[in-house]
């Protein structure tokens, strides 16, 4: 399975990681950029609660030798335990103190640190439902990402045009979709670039414009069902049943709404199996 893959694979990473280490043996920031590959391994809190102990070690050091850049990034892990834990508290302060232990410094590495610490705490607000709160965030966080586009940077603009669609503001969903979809032809997988459209062909959809959100599903339609974006199918064909039914082709809609079902039952997702 794909969380099997991923604990393997987190397996090989940290094993590869440690082993570096073994080799920065002076009290020095070779070593403490060495830890900080080890905790940058894990995905998932219990792979994180396995090399927290490398964590401690490289906060101790960097405090130490008063390096800023081993401070962010030991800071950041803290954020991401205490988020993966929902304490949302503590993943908030230790985001703020990654976003202080950077502030006024411009190098790349700090830079790339407060913009993931800014997404992560907007990502914090977003599932609170706390949307303003959530957009500074990401504002924050594209000053970094726009100028350094990669899937983050897809990923804000399909979570901005999420909210904005939320908040009822359909021309700023519409701009963010958009900027995703430009974005994602550039040069990224089939797969992102599918899901930039599905976010679009919704607000196309809302607006009763079903002919051109018809032409997005058609790009996609060529790599559906995919083997493994489950998530990705059940939008396709989710969307294809709306815009049936929307057309009064009731048929159809309900042979695309059985499909999506089917996807939904696989990914396991309470709200997508109820829609």
């Amino acid at each position: 399975s794909i969380a099997q893959s991923n604990f393997y694979g987190f397996e090989k990473r940290r094993d590869s990681a440690i082993a570096l280490l073994q080799t920065k043996t002076k009290q020095d920031t070779a070593r403490v950029n060495a830890l900080v590959k080890v905790i940058n391994t894990p995905s998932f809190l219990k792979q994180m609660k396995q090399v927290e102990q490398y964590s401690i070690e490289a906060l101790a050091l960097s405090r130490k030798l008063n390096y800023t850049k081993g401070l962010a990034q030991c800071y950041l892990f803290y954020g991401l335990m205490n988020k993966a834990s929902i304490n949302y508290p503590g993943a908030h302060n230790y985001f703020d103190s990654t976003i202080r232990a950077g502030d006024n410094i411009n190098d790349s590495s700090l830079l790339e640190s407060r913009a993931i610490a800014h997404r992560w705490k907007g990502m914090i607000y977003h599932e609170q439902e706390n949307y303003y709160a959530a957009l500074n965030e990401f504002f924050e966080a594209l000053t970094y990402y726009e100028r350094v586009p990669d899937r983050n940077t897809l990923y804000l603009y399909t979570l901005m045009s999420i909210i904005y669609l939320r908040l009822n503001n359909i021309e700023q969903a519409t701009y963010y979709a958009e900027k995703d979809i430009a974005l994602a032809e550039k040069g990224f997988n089939k797969m992102l670039q599918a899901q930039s459209y599905l976010q679009l062909i919704e607000i196309l959809i809302l607006r009763k414009e079903l002919s051109k959100a018809s032409f997005y599903l058609d790009r996609i339609q060529p790599s559906m069902p995919d083997s493994v974006e489950v998530m990705v199918n059940f939008g396709y064909y989710q969307k294809r049943g709306q815009i049936s039914y929307l057309r009064q082709q009731y048929d159809s809609s309900y042979a695309y709404y059985e499909e999506a079902s089917r996807h939904a039952q696989k990914l396991g997702h309470t709200i997508n199996k109820a829609s």
